[in-house]
């Protein structure tokens, strides 16, 4: 367009404006400031370039505008943003599209690249889990290279195979245990009907009650104790204590109560019935291997007791007004050491009412949590509260009190007998 220096258009796209109109004629009909500012500065004579939004057709232009100065008209050009920026527009979709393919391209590598990654560790979780059902031959195939994962995949099969070899020998470990405990269980089982089990042991005779008890440490005790009728106004009493505990212990302790049994009969003392013990499991004791016994011979209508100690705790004596009395020294080495060695007899009379107290080591030497020895002083005290008391009670309280001390920790067996005279 071309405008005049009263604004007046004197060339125009749309012929009915040209000397009929006027730049600031329209802007006076279309309220814009903007378009009469750029009148007054077209008939000033300036030029420039503007952006402002056609009063037409409400879409940005830009209007760009110089001088005639021949005539002193304008000439000026309205030209829509959208002509403008097609260029620019067009290389920013470019550019765009570019930028959205690089993107889908990288996106795309990533999730190949994640895919590549995360497929070996999905490997590892699968077998992980068959692992936790208990799936032991489960391993993770196809992993090869240096990396981490594949070294985590090396280990993972190595633990599996370790894991099953150890759940295996730990199964076959159990299975060998759970032998040896039924077998121990049938042998403490054997060793127990070794023992005289009836309760009272002589339900038929008047003149004496008796009872006895052992408690093992192990399984199987080294302890024992006996007693049998000799003939029908003897009684054999034994209370022995075996080097050891355990089996090795209780098989010695099968041998020495076979012995002694075999070779006890009238007209043998005690002392003459452990010599001979002596001399034949001293014979071939390479494991050097003893056992501490006291074997008494008690005759029923005078209440004398013939006895032999080798080596053991001495039997304590309840008398009747209540005193306690130990039967003395042992008159005899321990049996299964020296098979020439001596053994002597010793005596002692029960009057009615009176008891033997025979025990072993696992009673005095029992100990309390600071190592503390429950002692012959604490059983003799103890014997003087229920010296009165029934055999089968006195043996109870001796093995209560005993556990008691010992707050139920089983150190070494224990085992009591107790023979009072009642006629």
């Amino acid at each position: 367009m071309v405008v005049s220096r009263t604004g007046t258009f004197v060339s125009h796209p749309d012929e009915s404006y040209i000397l009929g109109q006027s730049i600031f004629s329209l802007a006076e009909w279309h309220q814009s400031q903007e378009l009469a500012d750029l009148g007054h500065e077209m008939a000033a004579g300036k030029r420039g370039v503007h952006r402002l939004v056609d009063v037409e057709s409400g879409e940005p232009v830009w209007f760009v505008f110089a001088p005639v100065a021949s005539v002193g008209w304008s000439v000026a050009a309205v030209i829509p943003e959208a002509r403008v920026m097609s260029d620019v527009y067009a290389g920013l979709n470019r550019h765009a599209a570019m930028l959205l393919g690089g993107l889908a391209a990288i996106v795309l590598l990533i999730m190949l690249a994640a895919a590549w990654i995360t497929r070996p560790i999905a490997r590892l979780a699968a077998a992980a889990q068959e692992l936790a059902k208990g799936n032991l031959q489960v391993q993770v195939p196809g992993i090869k290279g240096h990396d981490e994962i594949a070294e985590f995949a090396d280990t993972f099969n190595a633990m599996v195979r370790d894991l099953k070899r150890s759940i295996e020998h730990g199964i076959r470990e159990a299975a060998a245990r759970e032998s040896l405990e039924r077998e121990l269980q049938v042998a403490r089982q054997i060793q127990t009907s070794l023992l005289p089990t009836a309760r009272p042991p002589f339900p038929h005779r008047t003149e004496f009650s008796l009872d006895a008890h052992t408690e093992p440490a192990k399984i199987m005790a080294g302890d024992f104790f006996d007693f049998w009728l000799v003939d029908d106004d003897v009684l054999a009493l034994v209370v022995a204590d075996v080097s050891g505990k355990g089996v090795p212990a209780a098989i010695f302790m099968a041998v020495a109560r076979t012995i002694l049994r075999s070779f006890s009969g009238p007209g043998r003392s005690p002392s003459q019935v452990l010599a001979i013990a002596n001399r034949i499991m001293a014979a071939d004791n390479k494991e050097e291997m003893f056992v501490t016994v006291f074997h008494a011979q008690y005759r029923l209508r005078t209440g004398e007791m013939t006895f032999c100690n080798a080596g053991h705790n001495p039997p304590y004596v309840l008398r009747e007004d209540g005193s306690i009395a130990p039967l003395g020294p042992p008159t005899a080495p321990i049996v299964g050491v020296w098979g020439d060695a001596e053994f002597e007899d010793a005596r002692v009379c029960l009057a009615p009412g009176e008891a033997l107290v025979g025990f072993t080591d696992g009673v005095t030497e029992a100990a309390d949590a600071q190592g503390v020895l429950f002692g012959d002083k604490r059983l003799e005290d103890l014997l003087a509260t229920v010296c009165r008391e029934p055999v089968e009670e006195i043996c109870r309280r001796i093995l209560h009190e005993v556990d008691e001390y010992r707050q139920g920790k089983d150190q070494d067996d224990v085992t009591v007998l107790v023979l009072r005279r009642t006629a």
